[in-house]
């Protein structure tokens, strides 16, 4: 198979085409998160840089799934406290430029969707555990099995 190239003839990065359909839109968030990632590449070195976008990429995927989820939830038992949204923060390592010794860390946040109140922080392998669990609500929730006690929300 023949990569595509980029404009400067080198070989195109796959995560691309990911980023500019992601980051097209023109939210504050959106803004912030392409401000993150220009600031990143230019710290990292390429290969931490790639996967510091990789893990960008399957989090965001991961956001979007947990939030159908949760609109499914919420409209199946329509309480405040379940009228909730996920999205993506980022925080860098308080080294002094130009030392970088990793990539910043992914965290996912949890906001009330009526006032954006923070109802909490999650580092990215507890939000995947989490949404692992949100899964297996959902599949639960459809074959009409009782459900379990455990809310994976809280």
């Amino acid at each position: 198979m023949i990569p595509k190239l980029n404009k400067s003839g080198k070989p195109q990065d796959p995560n691309d085409d990911f980023l500019k359909g992601r980051l097209s839109q023109t939210n504050e968030q959106t803004k912030l998160l392409k401000k993150i990632i220009d600031e990143t590449r230019s710290k990292l070195s390429p290969p931490l840089f790639k996967q510091f976008l990789d893990d960008v990429q399957m989090t965001l995927e991961s956001i979007d799934k947990a939030n159908e989820i949760t609109i499914f939830r919420y409209r199946k038992f329509p309480l405040k406290s379940h009228n909730v949204y996920f999205s993506l923060s980022v925080t860098s390592p308080l080294y002094p430029p130009p030392i970088v010794a990793s990539a910043p860390q992914l965290i996912i946040s949890l906001r009330n969707r009526d006032n954006d109140q923070l109802v909490c922080h999650w580092i990215q392998d507890r939000f995947m555990q989490r949404l692992d669990d949100m899964m297996n609500w959902y599949t639960h929730e459809n074959s009409g099995q009782d459900q379990q006690s455990y809310d994976p929300w809280d």
